[in-house]
């Protein structure tokens, strides 16, 4: 009986320290990919926000409407 519970108990430590481990790791590689993500967007969003503030001057806001609806489509990106 002593054999069972310990067999038991065993299992049970094993699927905890598994669970634990894998949550641990989605929670790093979610961390990863999100400030991989905000670095690249702001890389890019400075220069984004200067070409429109061209594109605002020199075509008006329809042009800027029609580039970023564009920039949406291509790239699934919000605006």
């Amino acid at each position: 009986m002593q054999s069972l519970f310990v067999k038991i108990f065993l299992g049970f430590c094993i699927v905890v320290v598994l669970v634990g481990t894998s949550l641990e790791t989605s929670s790093i590689l979610a961390n990863y990919y999100e400030v991989r993500w905000q670095t690249v967007l702001h890389s890019i969003m400075p220069m984004e926000a200067e070409k429109c503030a061209r594109m605002y001057e020199t075509s008006g806001k329809q042009a800027v409407g029609d580039y970023l609806d564009d920039l949406q489509r291509q790239k699934s990106v919000r605006s």
